[in-house]
């Protein structure tokens, strides 16, 4: 979850971006921006979303100003009127409940331009913490340290995905974390 290198699928969603000719791209959670570079380098536009003024301070020693990052919560998305070619969604779904990510995702999908793709990464329930701490409901577990996670199976992937245009899933490691990786195409 933490470092200085991008993901594994920022780098594959950056590919994939640049091969369709995607030249604008959104990052909710952008974070200190440690996946935003690869974009970048590939000649595209980014904007993010980030909830903590301490990642963005951290972001602003690496990105000038036209990676524009707004401050506050993925729940008061849209912060602008744009439109997206490409949205990249690293390990953020899986921290909100279900009404939440039904939220997000409707919201991301708002925010693609026609044709546009969405790559969610998120927790799989084949990951090793699967059914440890506190359960709070299907799929989801309080941990040790007090975090809500939800954990993604394949039933539930298609009925989250399939409304939002789902291409792919499929499962991938990261670290020692399980994840899905899922692509949506909006019509």
């Amino acid at each position: 979850m933490w470092g200085f290198d991008p993901v594994p699928s920022a780098l594959e969603a950056a590919e994939l971006f640049e091969r369709r000719g995607i030249s604008k791209v959104l990052i909710p959670g952008f974070g200190y921006g440690r996946n935003a570079q690869v974009f970048i380098d590939k000649g595209m536009q980014v904007d993010g979303i980030e909830i903590s003024e301490t990642a963005i301070q951290l972001a602003r020693k690496t990105f000038d100003e036209s990676t524009v990052i707004h401050h506050g919560s993925i729940s008061e998305m849209p912060f602008s009127d744009q439109k997206y070619g490409g949205i990249f969604s690293y390990a953020l779904l899986h921290l909100l409940n279900e009404e939440e990510r039904r939220h997000f995702l409707q919201k991301c999908y708002n925010q693609l331009e026609d044709k546009g793709i969405l790559i969610i990464v998120t927790l799989s329930s084949n990951d090793v913490r699967f059914g440890k701490g506190e359960k709070l409901g299907d799929n989801q577990f309080r941990n040790e340290h007090g975090v809500d996670l939800y954990f993604h199976n394949k039933e539930q992937v298609e009925k989250d995905f399939l409304p939002i245009g789902l291409r792919e899933a499929k499962q991938i490691v990261d670290g020692n974390q399980l994840f899905w990786m899922i692509a949506c195409i909006k019509k």
